[in-house]
């Protein structure tokens, strides 16, 4: 994780915001004449005002906002214009935050748009309108060039980190470094600390660059993009950031401390919302597998198998739990996972080695000691300071501190068995938006708006508004049809419901030529509609979304859908394919979904779905309805993504009729391909 530092070699004063009482002491004429309509750098569009004030009201009022805004009404302009005027006005700050790369290029491209139309020096002095913030693996010149530490996690790239930049330290103060340590010091980092840092200032100010054209300019200079970044940060009115930087604790502070601000003076804004919920749920949960098990006894093994209570030694308790794991594998498991009551690892631990749990705890903390002392050791050498017997230690010290209430455990089957202490309640980490000054958290696909404000314990007077696309509503149609469907006991009773949707989707798929992506609830019912030679008889090129396909290669496959005109896509809903995807103009024009995304009926799931109901009284509208609408909704919006886009959206599951509400202007088909024909007619 980062290290709390400030800027090395800059004495430049950093932004630090005011309360609004102070700022109040200070007349400004130019923060007087500043409105939103004096630099909103587009003509609006239908609607967008309304989106804009009711934005600025919620923030002025340090009030939250759970929003959802239908494609082409420009969320991003709309929440950072708002923000922009309500910080410059009460000296406050703005972390904007993105789940991709390419969504903080586009926060960073429209300050570009409002910094053309904000009074010169409207600035406080010394400042810089944005800046966009990544991780090490993206921005680090080391990792880029060595394998190994391309594999570390944050908190291990932060130590080798740390370490090289104070070797490089003690080599430009002059203090004795070895002739070891000598190749291991960041000449990056020392670059940094002896550039002259008022020309990227001045170009930083006058560019606005993006993350890529800092890494551009910092390959250039032969500096460490990750270290420029710090020192920008803290001159930034606005940073735009991953999920990560507000939602991990540690690295939460951290940013803080960059900024040199307090939490209460930040308006937070959350783009891709609908994502935070689960993103939240796994950054709170943990695993212990078979394979790590079988890397801390090497581990152990090669540095003399450390005793971690009377003649109890590491390789032995990884064997045990090895068998444990195993046996629970045999006992609790249901399909893909199974329950474990909340202490039955604890004990059977105490009963194998015939321990008290006042000496277990003894023992988790052996591990975690010995494992710091690995850690450290090959920290000495330059080495990522990893250490599986100090992780199984972490792993049963959270099982056992986890409470029942907020946490389930299970043991989920396969080739790596695990054990998971699973997060049930994202709130355990999104509380936190509760101490920004305010906070937007928007999506096109966010309803129901109560489950997300309840999910995300964000409070019970949250604004929770939705807002319409202004697109013509002509331009997208949805269907569904109610003669066939993918629920798992219907398909299992009536033998020809397979044969009919694959009749069906053969039929729609020689029935246009228009560009089509088929969407599957999951890749074994693709896989089945293939291994059936569906593909063979639709007499189009096609092109299919394999399991497990690394980014590179769902991007290549991507790119030679569009280039192939009027060809067939087959993807999976709830994919990378169906969420964050644009297809536009005619790249995509007709969306065939075979099925409704139900959750699986995990032991995980039935867990989920007991706590909300236990907490709010609405399990399955929240723990089933509400994520099925979202993945509905996210896969048919890949159809419309500009004011000329034209799209057919076909359900094929009678189920589609639950979610009438939901899915605006749904209709009923009983001749797909004349509905399909007439619509592209019209």
């Amino acid at each position: 994780m980062p290290e709390n530092e400030h800027a090395y070699g800059s004495d430049d004063a950093a932004y630090s915001p005011k309360n609004a009482e102070e700022a109040a002491e200070e007349p400004n004429e130019k923060l007087d004449r500043l409105t939103i309509e004096s630099i909103f750098p587009y003509k609006y569009r239908q609607g967008q005002k309304n989106i804009i004030d009711k934005i600025y009201s919620v923030i002025t009022q340090g009030k939250h906002l759970a929003m959802e805004s239908g494609t082409g009404t420009g969320k991003t302009i709309s929440a950072i214009t708002p923000a922009l005027v309500a910080a410059l006005r009460s000296k406050k700050r703005i972390i904007y935050l993105t789940r991709t790369n390419s969504q903080q290029r586009q926060v960073i491209l429209e300050l570009r748009k409002l910094k053309e139309k904000l009074p010169e020096d409207i600035l406080p002095e010394n400042s810089i309108l944005g800046i966009g913030l990544q991780g090490r693996k993206n921005l680090c010149p080391l990792i880029r060039k060595d394998p190994e530490l391309a594999r570390g996690s944050p908190e291990e790239l932060s130590k080798i980190c740390s370490d090289k930049k104070n070797i490089a330290r003690r080599l430009l103060t002059g203090d004795d470094v070895t002739d070891d340590e000598r190749p291991r010091a960041c000449k990056y980092f020392g670059n940094v600390c002896v550039y002259d840092k008022s020309e990227l200032m001045s170009w930083v100010s006058s560019k606005l660059p993006t993350p890529e054209d800092i890494n551009e300019f910092c390959a250039k200079h032969e500096l460490c993009a990750y270290e420029i970044n710090k020192t920008l940060v803290k001159n930034a009115l606005l940073v735009t950031a991953p999920y990560i930087y507000v939602f991990n604790k540690f690295i939460r502070q951290y940013l803080l401390d960059w900024m040199n601000c307090n939490i209460e003076d930040i308006y937070l804004i959350i783009d891709e919302a609908h994502n935070l919920p689960e993103f939240a749920r796994e950054l709170s949960s943990a695993e212990l597998s078979i394979y790590s098990l079988g890397k801390a006894r090497d581990e152990a093994i090669k540095f003399n198998n450390p005793e971690v209570h009377e003649g109890i030694f590491v390789s032995e308790l990884c064997d045990h739990l090895q068998e444990i794991l195993y046996m629970f594998q045999d006992s609790y498991l249901m399909d893909d996972d199974g329950f474990v009551p909340p202490s039955e690892l604890e004990v059977e631990l105490m009963s194998r080695f015939t321990i008290t749990s006042k000496a277990l705890e003894e023992m988790i903390n052996e591990l975690l000691a010995h494992g710091t002392a690995i850690q450290d050791a090959r920290r000495k050498r330059g080495r990522l300071p990893r250490s599986y017997i100090h992780s199984i230690g972490a792993f049963l010290l959270f099982w056992h501190a986890s409470d029942t209430e907020r946490f389930t455990k299970l043991i989920r089957k396969g080739d790596n068995t695990k054990l998971e202490v699973y997060c049930l309640d994202p709130a355990v980490i999104t509380a936190v938006c509760s101490e920004f000054g305010a906070s937007v958290h928007m999506s096109g696909t966010l309803r129901p708006l109560d489950e997300y404000r309840d999910s995300t314990g964000l409070p019970t007077d949250t604004f929770c508004e939705r807002f319409e696309s202004p697109f013509p509503t002509g331009n997208l149609v949805k269907y569904y049809l109610p003669d066939v469907t993918t629920k798992y006991d219907q398909l299992a009773q009536n033998k020809l419901l397979i044969p009919k949707l694959q009749d069906y989707i053969v039929q729609l798929g020689n029935g246009t030529d228009k560009s089509t992506v088929i969407f599957f609830t999951s890749f074994g019912l693709m896989k089945r509609f293939v291994d059936d030679g569906v593909l063979n008889r639709i007499k189009r090129k096609t092109f299919q979304e394999l399991q497990g396909m690394r980014q590179p290669e769902l991007m290549e496959l991507v790119n030679r859908f569009k280039q192939v005109k009027n060809s067939v896509l087959l993807a999976v809903i709830g994919g990378r394919i169906s969420e964050g995807l644009d297809f536009p103009d005619e790249e995509l024009e007709v969306a065939l979904l075979v099925g409704i995304p139900y959750p699986k009926p995990t032991a995980k799931h039935r867990a989920l779905e007991h706590y909300y109901e236990v907490k709010f009284g609405k399990g399955w509208e929240y723990a089933v309805h509400a994520p099925t609408t979202r993945k509905l909704l996210q896969s048919i919006g890949r159809l419309i993504r500009n004011e000329n886009d034209r799209g057919f959206a076909l359900i094929l599951d009678s189920r589609t009729k639950r979610f009438q509400k939901d899915l605006d202007g749904l209709k009923e088909s009983w001749d797909p391909v004349k509905d399909l024909k007439d619509f592209f007619k019209g």
